[in-house]
C-alpha cells in the first residue's frame, strides 16, 4: 500500500512543472508542502545537470 502511495506522489511530482498545485482543489497547507517539494525537486534536478556533462 504505501508503494503504491509513493508512486502516485512522485508521479504528482513529475508533473509539478505543468500543473502548478494550486490549481488543484487541496488544502493551502498541503499546497505549500507540494510547491516547497517541488521547488526542491527542481533545484535538484538541475544541480545534478550542471555537476553531470550532458
Amino acid at each position: 500500500m504505501p508503494e503504491n502511495i509513493l508512486r502516485k506522489v512522485s508521479e504528482f511530482y513529475g508533473l509539478c512543472s505543468s500543473i502548478y498545485p494550486s490549481q488543484l482543489e487541496i488544502p493551502s497547507t498541503t499546497q505549500t508542502i507540494l510547491q516547497v517539494f517541488c521547488l526542491l525537486k527542481t533545484r535538484k534536478t538541475q544541480s545534478i545537470q550542471k555537476v553531470a556533462p550532458v
